[in-house]
């Protein structure tokens, strides 16, 4: 039986931080056309809607939180390869090795 209490692997510890990375960008680059289309429906809409401003307002702070999502993955990795080197727990593919 496996300790509950064991550190993962380097492996799965990179997999997790590349995963949570990739989320965030893909969160940032969803909330950027979320909030493009929200300002092209304002501007073209032509009335001052507060509800036209207020999706503008809620899709900006979403990019906002990806973007500190994003910078904040980066730093984690950057953390995590300075305590166990830039190559830890990368996988080689099979015909690398």
């Amino acid at each position: 039986m496996t300790d509950p209490t064991a550190k993962p692997s380097l492996i799965q510890q990179r997999m997790t931080l590349t995963r949570t990375r990739t989320f965030a960008v893909l969160a940032t680059v969803a909330t950027m056309f979320l909030l493009s289309a929200q300002i092209i429906r304002l501007v073209d809409s032509g009335e001052n809607s507060a509800w036209h401003w207020f999706g503008v307002a809620v899709f900006a702070v979403l990019m906002g939180a990806a973007v500190v999502s994003v910078v904040k993955a980066d730093r984690a990795i950057r953390s995590f390869e300075a305590e166990n080197g830039r190559d830890a727990g990368r996988q080689r593919p099979v015909g690398d090795r």
